[in-house]
């Protein structure tokens, strides 16, 4: 029995054909996975849709641009394809269905050890912020498409009765005086310290000169409230 089956095998009306089919089928598998990978893996993939040009140059000149785009945008292989066939047949002139992000993916890195990231875990401002007021991520980093710098502004979003940020301390930015990234003390690591107002106002050609031989207890908003007019 086995001896005809590999006589017929053997046969090249037999193999021959099957040989045609293989090949045929590995050009199909080889042209698929390259889709997927180009796809999933390839971020110029992205540009392929005219909506993504300005999105993918803020992406490419910013500091994620070592990070690949589903790495934080996450969606399942039917949303994907049901954003692909939008795309398609109804030239959107603008990005739409488009993953939405929330503090999951970011504190994938940004609360690890990773040497490549930021760690923000042990830092006052996002001790506050983020553990405590429950503050998500992209409502200060995500002002913009791929815009992860906090604008200016973005603090009086919250904080609107601080009137200093939008008169004589309007030129700096809150994060100046509040070290929203100290580590080491807690959430008190975000008040700003005397020595920190005598330093910023002496490089500024102030005389601080009578400033410094007063009590070094005493801090400067006593008697100098920089959030009032």
């Amino acid at each position: 029995m086995f001896e005809k089956i590999f006589r017929w095998l053997g046969h090249p009306k037999t193999w021959v054909p099957g040989l045609i089919v293989a090949a045929v089928l590995l050009i199909f598998l080889g042209i698929g996975g390259y889709g997927y990978y180009q796809i999933e893996y390839n971020p110029k993939f992205c540009v392929s849709c005219h909506t993504m040009r300005e999105p993918f140059q803020k992406w490419h000149e910013g500091t994620h641009a070592m990070v690949n785009c589903h790495e934080c945008h996450k969606q399942s292989k039917l949303d994907s394809l049901h954003q692909l066939w939008m795309y398609v047949t109804e030239r959107p002139d603008k990005v739409v269905h488009h993953p939405s992000l929330d503090h999951k993916i970011c504190v994938q890195c940004h609360m690890t050890q990773e040497q490549n990231w930021h760690n923000i875990e042990e830092t006052a401002g996002h001790q506050i912020h983020f553990k405590k007021a429950g503050i998500e991520c992209l409502v200060c980093h995500g002002q913009g498409i791929h815009n992860i710098a906090r604008p200016v502004n973005v603090c009086i979003t919250c904080h609107s009765d601080k009137e200093g940020m939008e008169n004589k301390m309007a030129f700096i930015h809150c994060t100046q005086c509040h070290n929203f990234l100290a580590k080491g003390k807690g959430e008190e690591g975000i008040w700003p310290t005397r020595e920190n107002c005598l330093n910023c106002h002496g490089k500024m050609g102030m005389d601080v000169k009578g400033h410094r031989g007063l009590d070094p207890n005493e801090d400067c908003i006593r008697c100098h409230n920089p959030h009032v007019k």
